[in-house]
């Protein structure tokens, strides 16, 4: 009866579950196929210096020592539920609140979020299985939903450090879904002091702690990435990928770039001005939102600021190759950054899917047919970006 009540109240959120369950059912890996790259990460903790990158590790071992391959497995598989149970509420929450005027269009958004490359579905398959991405999405989920009550938004720097000790990309990624949601409030509330102060004490934690994390830890007691695989290998039987310990221990940022990112730039290139293509549907729809909310806005210089969040991720396509995590955290934080504003009522934000509910209503075909085209580009990859666009770079190379 208890279950039956819960089920009835919360069908919204259950839906949402099953649907990313779903997902999650026709992408896991097997034990035997997670990636090392993804894996290497769990071993370190805090025991071998003060690093970015040791907080889930340190939280794995501190949880479930003594570790091994199987007690990960289903580390990152409580997390991956984890971060689905955050969205479920947090998208039921919207659509619970919704007005009939845009509620529709808010479930074609969250339809074309679930259906793109982006959605978090792309953390679901082998290559992405365990990615501390994983854990910067929960950081900024649960930031989303502490923000608007009173008691619990200071604790929002709290999760900015830890996401930035979970990994110091955090600021070219995730880190401006809780900035950009803090600098929303403050917009609103005519920067007021405590909206302003917020504000400001976040700015201040993720800069100092990026910068403490990139630049000032502590060194590695290891003399090479050999002994560090010795080392680790001896500990238990997760897999650990020697040339990812000497690239982001031993290596120089000199090395990583002659050696790792010139590696295949231009075919990243190529592949990337693909997704841009196949993505430009999305890409004019989140224009035209925002464009919208801009011409509402009596701050209209701090609507520009927002309309800019997606090139402060220049530096991690720049410096590194994993161009399909980057391209996926660029899309998922314009999507975040609107729900969190129909999460809140944002007045410039239900006109705008007012605007686009009417579109919806009068284009029902195309409509579903872009969603329907959204679901057979796959979902984003790391180093692979996306297979759907290489496969079209492949075959123009193939014909010039």
């Amino acid at each position: 009866m208890f279950l039956k009540k819960w089920g009835q109240k919360l069908y919204i959120e259950c839906l949402i579950i099953f649907v990313f369950l779903s997902d999650l059912a026709a992408r896991i890996p097997s034990i035997d196929q997670l990636n090392d790259w993804c894996t290497t990460p769990y071993v370190f903790t805090y025991q071998y210096g003060i690093h970015s990158r040791y907080l889930v590790g340190s939280l794995f071992n501190l949880l479930l020592n003594p570790i091994s391959i199987k007690r990960l497995y289903f580390f990152i598989l409580l997390s991956i539920i984890i971060l689905i149970i955050l969205f479920a509420y947090f998208l039921g929450q919207i659509l619970r609140r919704a007005q009939s005027e845009y509620r529709t269009a808010a479930l074609i958004f969250m339809a074309l979020f679930w259906a793109s490359p982006f959605s978090i579905s792309f953390l679901f398959y082998w290559g992405n299985y365990g990615r501390l991405d994983l854990y910067l999405l929960i950081s900024a989920l649960l930031s989303l939903i502490l923000i608007p009550v009173p008691k619990w938004r200071w604790f929002t720097p709290a999760l900015l450090l830890i996401g930035m000790a979970t990994h110091q990309v955090f600021i070219f990624t995730y880190c401006f879904i809780i900035l950009g949601a803090l600098f929303i409030e403050a917009v609103e509330k005519h920067f007021d002091l405590k909206s302003s102060l917020l504000l400001t004490v976040s700015l201040v934690v993720t800069s100092a702690s990026f910068l403490y994390f990139q630049f000032y830890s502590s060194a590695t007691d290891f003399i090479n990435a050999e002994a560090v695989l010795k080392h680790f290998s001896a500990k238990s039987n997760i897999p650990v990928n020697q040339k990812m310990i000497e690239f982001e221990y031993f290596k120089t940022i000199t090395d990583h770039l002659s050696e790792f990112v010139a590696n295949g730039l231009w075919d990243r290139i190529y592949s990337g001005i693909t997704i841009l293509i196949l993505l430009s549907p999305v890409i004019i729809l989140l224009f035209k939102l925002w464009q919208v909310l801009y011409e509402k806005a009596t701050c209209k210089w701090g609507y520009a600021l927002l309309m800019c969040i997606p090139f402060t991720s220049m530096p991690a396509f720049m410096l590194t190759i994993d161009w399909g995590r980057w391209f996926s955290a660029v899309f998922i934080t314009q999507f975040c950054l609107f729900f969190y504003m129909l999460y809140r009522k944002h007045s410039g934000a239900i006109y705008a899917f007012k605007k686009l509910q009417s579109f919806i209503l009068k284009n029902r075909v195309l409509t579903v047919c872009l969603i329907l085209y959204l679901t057979t580009l796959g979902k984003f990859e790391a180093a692979g970006l996306l297979t759907y666009a290489n496969r079209i770079v492949m075959f123009v190379k193939t014909l010039f």
